[in-house]
């Protein structure tokens, strides 16, 4: 609920408090508000600290292009922050990839369930649902984006309240395999 004014300069104090006094050999922003709100500065806190970035939007994107077939001639959701949500980003990216519709669905209500550790609560369904209110049910959504890095935790209470035939993508999943080929880590390294 901040402005972007607010949330980039929280970023840069990441950088300047964090990776200036440790030795950093990644940032990876693994929030979506933040990684929309800082996108224009990450290039310069990049070359400013002299280390690599990835941001959740690299990762949307990644997601976005290996699972075109559940993008292209589908109705899409993309659930997401509020800021997220009205910056219009991740609605552009996905637009490029011809899906017959795109909804936009605020997630605050989920993000809050999982942020606070109620999203384990049997009653969180019902806190969860109001997020799907003003999302037109006659329209059936086939996919939809987790474009908050929590709401995978609650992909299946997602699952009871709009039905088992959604597919849900998750971004997230794709960051993680960045920072692993930024890192030059293999496979097999984090499983032995």
């Amino acid at each position: 609920l901040r402005s972007k004014e607010e949330i980039k300069s929280i970023v840069v104090s990441w950088f300047t408090n964090l990776v200036n006094s440790q030795d950093v050999g990644l940032v990876v922003i693994a929030c979506n508000t933040a990684s929309i709100a800082a996108y224009d500065v990450l290039p310069q806190l990049g070359k400013r600290f002299n280390v690599p970035i990835i941001s959740m939007i690299e990762g949307f994107e990644d997601c976005i292009t290996d699972n075109l077939k559940s993008i292209k001639n589908k109705s899409v959701g993309i659930m997401a922050t509020k800021y997220s949500i009205e910056s219009g980003v991740y609605q552009k990216i996905v637009k490029k990839y011809n899906p017959i519709r795109v909804v936009d669905i605020i997630g605050t209500n989920s993000e809050r369930c999982v942020a606070s550790g109620r999203y384990l609560d049997k009653s969180s369904e019902s806190l969860i649902k109001k997020d799907f209110l003003n999302y037109n049910h006659n329209v059936k959504l086939d996919t939809i984006l987790l474009g908050c890095t929590c709401t995978s935790h609650v992909s299946k209470k997602i699952q009871n309240i709009i039905g088992d035939d959604v597919v849900f993508l998750d971004p997230g999943e794709y960051v993680s395999n960045l920072a692993k080929q930024k890192l030059n880590i293999k496979k097999e390294s984090l499983n032995g």
